[in-house]
């Protein structure tokens, strides 16, 4: 699943699903079907994948719809006929021309979408030489219709060559396959805009959240800590003194607690929609390099790899601390992300004058249903997580006019920074 800024929707429409009448107007491929098999001298009708009629025959012969179809035993012919032959053309994947049960030479043409058999368009009722009268009258005995009545209306089936016929079963492969495939990559259009729509409409609403927690933050984090800092002092005072030794741990839990509290109003800061950075020309394989012996040492750690592949790129205008603040909170997703004796890298290039930064875990992916929140502030899965991380990500990356690409499946996510062309 990919993700720009908040979840991406499936792009697609599930093509097991698709119906011919979903990519091809019926009125169009009725008139096409007309027109064609009137200039040509053939029969044509069009049929789902069940075999069913999509559209109306267009110029069936009298042989077959007044003789062949008139007896039970004509017409379950002439289905089984049909079947084989839309088998054989599913089967290739290309037009199939055949003689029928009766003795005339039909066609299958199917019509394809990414590999999957969604119609055919059958085709025929023609021969190519005289027909012999002796054959035919066998047939009309062994389906039990009239002897001269089918002789007469075999004669007036139009006699085409092979070469003829095999274009024929091309040109309307060809045609309504194009029309399809053009129809459907329509619909992909369509519903990729509308996906790009909703994320963008997502991302402002996860925008708007995070500027009124950023607002929230930047004027009660200061009162917050200034009590904060006395308590603590005073509790560091106590440790110090004898009468409270026996509670010189209780004093150090209550410190810890202290400290990650700060901690917590450090990053939630960080969310300020107003805060001041201070922007440098550098280039941001520097920092990666000087956090790299920090990075490389939490890896061991936790028993993983980290890897680097810096690329060549050019020098751009950054706030060098809240690139490292970034870099360092998706390293460190990515740890957390990955199995054991897991994998994270690092990876920067240019593509089209534009920098990326890429972070690739080789963990489980991430869920969906935390997907569709992702930025939210204070959305976590972790038992001792903030759910500040990713947010004062995309907070950093807002600031720098850059954006976060996710991709995550089940082999692993990767979140790239891409810093726009002209923030250089």
């Amino acid at each position: 699943m990919v993700q720009v800024y908040e979840q991406d929707k499936r792009q697609t429409d599930d093509i097991n699903n698709i119906k011919l009448t979903d990519v091809i107007d019926l009125n169009f491929l009725q008139r096409f079907q007309d027109d064609f098999a009137e200039s040509v001298g053939l029969a044509s009708v069009t049929v789902d994948v069940n075999g069913k009629p999509i559209t109306t025959p267009s110029r069936y012969t009298r042989f077959c719809m007044d003789y062949t179809h008139s007896t039970e035993c004509g017409d379950k012919r002439c289905a089984e006929s049909h079947r084989k032959g839309g088998e054989e053309a599913a089967r290739t994947g290309k037009p199939v021309v055949y003689e029928c049960h009766a003795g005339l030479i039909d066609f299958a043409a199917p019509i394809i979408l990414e590999g999957q058999l969604i119609g055919t368009i059958l085709g025929g009722q023609i021969l190519t030489h005289t027909p012999p009268e002796e054959k035919y009258r066998k047939f009309a005995k062994e389906i039990g219709v009239n002897e001269e009545g089918y002789v007469k209306a075999v004669n007036e089936v139009t006699i085409l060559t092979q070469k003829r016929i095999e274009a024929a079963a091309n040109v309307l492969y060809n045609v309504a396959n194009s029309l399809s495939k053009m129809a459907y990559h329509e619909r992909k259009l369509i519903k990729a805009t509308d996906v790009l729509n909703s994320n963008l409409n997502q991302m402002s609403a996860t925008m708007e959240r995070l500027n009124v927690v950023g607002e929230m933050a930047a004027s009660i984090g200061h009162e917050i800590r200034n009590p904060m800092t006395t308590v603590r002092g005073y509790l560091q005072l106590f440790q110090l003194k004898d009468d409270f030794t026996k509670y010189y741990d209780h004093f150090s839990v209550m410190i810890d607690e202290l400290d990650r509290a700060n901690s917590i109003i450090t990053e939630y800061l960080s969310l300020a929609k107003n805060k001041a950075v201070k922007m440098k020309i550098g280039n941001i394989n520097d920092v990666i390099q000087s956090l790299q012996p920090l990075l490389q040492a939490d890896a061991s750690c936790r028993g993983h790899q980290l890897f680097t592949d810096l690329g060549r790129i050019p020098d751009n205008k950054f706030d060098e601390k809240e690139i490292r603040q970034m870099i360092l909170n998706l390293v460190r997703n990515g740890f957390e992300a990955a199995q054991d004796c897991g994998e994270v890298t690092i990876r920067t290039y240019e593509q089209n004058g534009t920098i990326m930064v890429s972070i690739k875990d080789n963990g489980t992916g991430i869920p969906d249903e935390v997907m569709q929140k992702l930025g939210t502030p204070f959305l976590t899965t972790k038992d001792n997580g903030t759910g500040l991380g990713i947010p004062i990500c995309y907070r950093i990356a807002e600031r720098h006019g850059a954006k976060l690409l996710v991709d995550s499946a089940s082999q692993g996510t990767t979140i790239t920074v891409v810093f726009k062309p002209g923030t250089s």
